[in-house]
C-alpha cells in the first residue's frame, strides 16, 4: 500500500509539472504575436541613418535583384557593381519609392559594417500596380580583406506617412585581389602580334633594310673613289716634279748654274 501511495503522488506530481509547462509554453504563445505585430508595424518616423534601423518589408511589394556587372559571386577587391532592382506592388495606390542602399558585412555578425555604400536617392512614385525596375551602382573599397563577406542591398519605399524597405539581395561574396594587368597571356599577345607582324610586313621591313645598306654602300664608295683621286692627284704631281729635273738629259744641254760667290772674288784679283 505504502509502495502504491508513493507512485501515486510521484504520477500526481509529474502531472503537475506537464500542465505547468504547458501553461507556461501557451502563455508565452500567447505573447509572441504581440511582439511580432509590434516589430512589423509600420512605421512613421525616419532614423538617423537608413542602415541603423530597417524598416519592414510591405507584404503589398516585392523586389527581385539581377547582378548586371558580374558572372557570379567571386569579386574583386576595388570593382564596380552594378545591380538591377525590380520592385512590384499590387495596392492600388501610389507608392514612392525613396531609394536604395548597400552595405558590406561580416557573414559572422551582420552588425559588423565593413563597408556603407552611397544611397541612391530615386524618389519616384509608383503608380498603382506599377512595376519598375531601379538600377545601383556602388564601388568596393580598396582596402578591403580578400575573403568572404556578406552584401545586401535594400530599396526603401512609403506609403503615404508608412515607410517599408525590403532587402533584395543579400548574398556572400568571395573577394579577391585584383589581378595584374601584365601576365602571361600578355606576353603570349605580344608576341603572336611581332610574329604577325613579321610574317606581313617582312618584304617592306627587308627592303628598307636594302635601301639602307645600299645608301651605306654609295657613301663608302664614294669616299674610296675620292681618296683614289688624291692619290692619283698626288702621284702626278709628283711625277711632273721628277719631269722637271730629268728635261736636260733628253736634249744634251746641263742646267744652268749659278756662279758661286768663290768664283766671282777671283776675277776681282784679276
Amino acid at each position: 500500500m505504502r509502495l502504491l501511495r508513493t507512485a501515486m503522488m510521484m504520477a500526481m506530481c509529474a502531472m503537475a509539472d506537464e500542465d505547468l509547462v504547458r501553461s507556461t509554453v501557451r502563455e508565452a504563445q500567447d505573447e509572441q504575436p504581440d511582439e511580432v505585430t509590434e516589430e512589423r508595424r509600420p512605421r512613421t518616423r525616419r532614423s538617423t541613418h537608413p542602415l541603423t534601423d530597417i524598416p519592414a518589408p510591405g507584404d503589398f511589394a516585392t523586389a527581385t535583384p539581377h547582378l548586371v556587372s558580374h558572372e557570379g559571386l567571386a569579386w574583386s577587391v576595388g570593382d564596380e557593381v552594378t545591380l538591377l532592382c525590380h520592385f512590384v506592388h499590387r495596392l492600388a495606390k501610389d507608392v514612392n519609392v525613396t531609394g536604395l542602399m548597400g552595405s558590406l558585412n561580416s557573414p559572422v555578425n551582420f552588425n559588423y559594417y565593413l563597408q556603407n555604400f552611397t544611397f541612391d536617392a530615386e524618389n519616384y512614385r509608383a503608380a498603382a500596380r506599377e512595376d519598375v525596375t531601379f538600377d545601383y551602382t556602388f564601388k568596393l573599397a580598396d582596402t578591403l580583406d580578400p575573403g568572404k563577406w556578406q552584401v545586401a542591398v535594400t530599396v526603401y519605399y512609403e506609403v503615404g506617412r508608412m515607410l517599408f524597405a525590403s532587402t533584395f539581395f543579400n548574398e556572400t561574396v568571395t573577394l579577391a585581389q585584383p589581378s595584374s594587368g601584365f601576365s602571361l597571356l600578355w606576353l603570349l599577345a605580344i608576341f603572336l602580334a611581332a610574329a604577325i607582324s613579321a610574317f606581313f610586313f617582312r618584304d617592306p621591313l627587308l627592303a628598307a633594310l636594302g635601301i639602307q645598306i645600299q645608301k651605306k654602300g654609295t657613301a663608302d664608295a664614294a669616299a674610296a673613289k675620292a681618296r683614289a683621286a688624291e692619290q692619283q692627284a698626288a702621284a702626278a704631281q709628283a711625277a711632273a716634279n721628277d719631269e722637271s729635273w730629268t728635261a736636260h738629259l733628253d736634249t744634251g744641254a746641263k742646267p744652268a748654274r749659278k756662279p758661286s760667290k768663290k768664283a766671282s772674288k777671283t776675277k776681282k784679283k784679276n
